[in-house]
Order: C-alpha cells, then structure tokens, then sequence
C-alpha cells in the first residue's frame, strides 16, 4: 500500500459496492481512516449515483389492524437482491420517500421511520412537537450532498401568506456515523398554498410541489427559500374549457423533475421535462395513449412509477393495473390487476449503517 499513492487508492476504493468497503474497513487503520473520511464518502455517494437500485412494495391489508408489506429490492440490471415482508400493525405506510441517496423514509400514520436497504434496518424518528403531531400535514424527505445531511421536513396547512413546517436534521458526520437533531419549528413567507392532495417531491437539494393556484414551487433545501418555476406551454394556456379538462402531476425519478400533463379528452398524457435543472426550459418526452373508461371522468387517473430513455412504468388507478410502455415501438403493455398498493422509488449504495446514529 505504500507504493501506491494515496490518492489513487481514494479514487479506486470509491467505486466499489458499500459491503466490500466495510470488510475493508478491517484491514488497516489507513484504510478504516480513508473510507470513513467526509470527502470519501461524497465521493462514494457521487460514482453511487451512476447505478441506481430500486425498491418495490406491494402492501396488503391483513385483517383491519394490520397491513403486510411486500418489498423487492433489484439492481441496476432489474435483478433481484432480495425480498421479504414486514408486517405493520396499526400503521398504514402512506408513502415511501427516496432521497436519491442511501437511505429512504416510511411516511406512516402515526410515526416517521427511515430505512436502510442495504442492511435491511429500520429506525423510527423522533416525534416532533406534540401539539403538532395530530395536525394536517406534509411530508418531504431529502438529501443535501453539500452538507452531507439529510431533512425531513412536515409542511402544515396554512391559510395565509406565511407556511409553517418543521424540519429534522440528519448529518452525515465522520466515520458514517448518523447525528439526529431535534426537530426545529420555522415559518416563512410562501404565498403559494400547498395542495396536500399533491404530495411534494425531491429532486437533488430541493422540494417541488403544485400550489392550488397552479404553479410549481421550488424549496432549496440548503437554504430553505421558496421560488416559482416557469410553466411548461401545454399549461400555459388561456382557456378555460381546457383548463378544467386538463391536470397535471409533479415527480422527482433519477435525480430529474419531470410533470406528466393528464389530457382527459385525448385519452392521453404528455410528459415533460426540464431541459436542464439549471433552465426554464420544459422538453415534452413522450405522449402515452391511455385507453381507460373511466379516464374521461376521472382527475389524475395516472401514476408514473419509473422513466428511464425510452421505457415509462406507470399505474393506472381505474382499473388498477400496471403498464409498461415502450417509445421506440410506441406500445403499451399490461398487467393483471393489482390485489394491493403499488409504491416503487430508487436509492444509492452508501456506507452508512442505522445502528450508527447519536442524537444531539
């Protein structure tokens, strides 16, 4: 190892898969001292990024106290890692929030809880303030490469021009090792009202979601400051009849904002794209024909699970079916309909480990 300098080995040792560089934690104390170093970490996190995993649940009631979720775990080659089940009792998992790095957040009825993939370990968060635990709320969940932290954030229902939330911090600190912070009341000034029926979504260090008037607020994580995105054309249209036949969902898949426009009366929905995360720009990708008959009577009848080049993944909720569709040869296949709740979101390889957290 001496005759091979340092740098080298911090540039080769950050593209292998968190396991190995865990038993090479072992080896020495310059190799346990350089994988647990911040900068490698960032590194690891950043050649991680080229080679998303993703997870499936399928969740099914058991009984009325009780749900049974189904989790398939696959690599970048859609093989399978491994499955298993978790039994939830007297907790729904509303959603399941990727962060576009190791670990995910099981948004639940009652409680928040992280999850790490790779390990397969759980960790329930603390609860915040408890005469805020039964209101309205929001959850968003994220990761800020610059700083090495992650936040969950609950954005409240507000009437006003001010938006409360409360935020938690994680910070990622040396040796992998996980610090909790308390959760942290703030109020600012957002004269664009949350819809809470479209639930916000991640992409790199910042939180999207539509307001009720319908534009599309951006929240930088790093600062946590509001801002308006430009509309995509198909939105900015003037007439009224489209207006109430059109409608249009955010969703934050591979590090990308993309906004799928719902055109009930083609039977169709447009997904666009921005040009670039920096750009005004939206690009249109694909326009899917989706033939349903319940589409015409139904408001956002369309789920999009996954996009990658020329293949979209989506769920339709009248019926509930899964369909695959295929741009290169413009069709559509599907599946049986779904006995259960499909959620599906990706994550990275990371070295951190849940049975490694402190709380300050």
């Amino acid at each position: 190892m001496a005759a091979i300098p340092y740098d080298l080995i911090f540039e080769i040792l950050s593209y292998l898969p968190s396991k190995t560089l865990m038993r090479f934690r072992t080896v020495s104390k310059k190799f346990n001292s350089l994988i647990t170093d911040p900068r490698f970490s960032r590194l690891h996190h950043r050649r991680s990024r080229d080679r998303l995993f993703a997870l499936s649940a399928i969740s099914k009631h058991r009984g009325s106290d009780s749900l049974d979720l189904r989790i398939f775990l696959t690599d970048e080659n859609n093989e399978t890692i491994h499955e298993f089940t978790r039994c939830f009792y007297k907790d729904r998992v509303n959603r399941i929030i990727g962060s576009n790095h190791q670990l995910l957040c099981f948004v639940l009825d009652n409680s928040l809880s992280l999850y790490d993939p790779i390990n397969r370990d759980f960790l329930e968060l603390p609860s915040p303030s408890p005469r805020r635990v039964r209101s309205p709320h929001s959850v968003s969940f994220g990761f800020v490469d610059s700083t090495m932290q992650y936040k969950v954030i609950r954005w409240y229902l507000s009437h006003g021009s001010n938006l409360v939330f409360e935020v938690l911090t994680l910070t990622v600190t040396r040796g992998c090792r996980l610090e909790i912070s308390p959760w942290r009341l703030s109020e600012k000034h957002c004269p664009y009202l949350l819809r809470h029926s479209s639930p916000p979504v991640h992409v790199d260090e910042y939180v999207y979601w539509r307001s009720y008037d319908s534009q599309i607020v951006s929240f930088s994580l790093p600062d946590e400051t509001f801002s308006v995105l430009s509309r995509p054309p198909c939105l900015s249209t003037k007439n009224q009849r489209l207006e109430n036949v059109r409608e249009f969902m955010l969703y934050g898949i591979r590090g990308k904002l993309w906004l799928v426009d719902c055109d009930n009366l083609e039977q169709a929905v447009d997904i666009w794209t921005r040009s670039d995360e920096r750009s005004s720009n939206w690009i249109k990708v694909h326009r899917v024909g989706v033939f349903s008959e319940r589409l015409a009577y139904t408001r956002s009848p369309f789920e999009m699970l996954d996009i990658h080049r020329d293949f979209v993944l989506f769920r339709l909720l009248h019926p509930n079916v899964v369909m695959y569709y295929d741009a290169r040869e413009k069709t559509t296949r599907g599946t049986e309909e779904l006995r259960g709740e499909l959620q599906l979101c990706h994550y990275v390889d990371g070295l951190l480990s849940l049975k490694n957290v402190f709380y300050s």
